[in-house]
């Protein structure tokens, strides 16, 4: 991988200028991504209320399985009322583990949903931002635009980032960012 991409950096210094840009700077400029971010936060926000129910009512469970074995451990209990006392407490711990399994599954699908969710914001704002890339390269003539993050070093007149922006008419970053 290293010597493609170092093949390809040495063909297109070669013939024409290659140039980088910061896709990360033009994704937190992007004015999408305000939205995308609460979005995201309202999506998170209602997993964790689900999350957080859930995990009442497995507390609720956990007592009551506690009570029941508490239960099944009193001595002043005859061998049926004992037994009967035993089945309650293993029926509300087999109850408790399913529920324990069901909530850890609607955890991770969450998380999954999430990420999904995430992934799709990103794709349509990193998109967006590649259609302007591929415009002003081909309008400039260069032959190879790459991630910044891809250079140990790059003379900071071939980061086009800011060239880019003013294409899309981004907004400069707020101090907060």
């Amino acid at each position: 991988m290293k010597a493609i991409l170092l093949s390809l950096l040495c063909a297109a210094t070669a013939s024409a200028q290659v140039v980088f840009v910061d896709m990360g700077h033009l994704v937190l400029r992007h004015p999408r991504t305000a939205d995308d971010r609460a979005a995201l936060d309202r999506t998170l926000k209602r997993s964790e209320a689900e999350i957080a129910t859930e995990k009442e009512d497995l507390e609720k469970m956990s007592k009551e399985f506690e009570a029941a074995a508490k239960e099944a451990q009193n001595p002043a209990l005859s061998a049926a009322a004992k037994k009967k006392a035993e089945d309650n407490a293993e029926t509300k711990r087999r109850d408790l583990e399913e529920r324990v399994r069901q909530v850890e599954a609607r955890i991770l699908f969450l998380r999954d949903q999430l990420a999904k969710q995430e992934e799709g914001y990103l794709e349509k704002t990193t998109g967006e931002i590649r259609e302007f890339i591929k415009i002003v390269a081909q309008k400039k003539g260069y032959k190879a635009v790459l991630p910044k993050q891809l250079a140990v070093y790059a003379d900071p007149a071939l980061d086009i980032t800011e060239e880019i922006a003013t294409a899309m008419a981004l907004p400069p970053l707020s101090d907060a960012e």
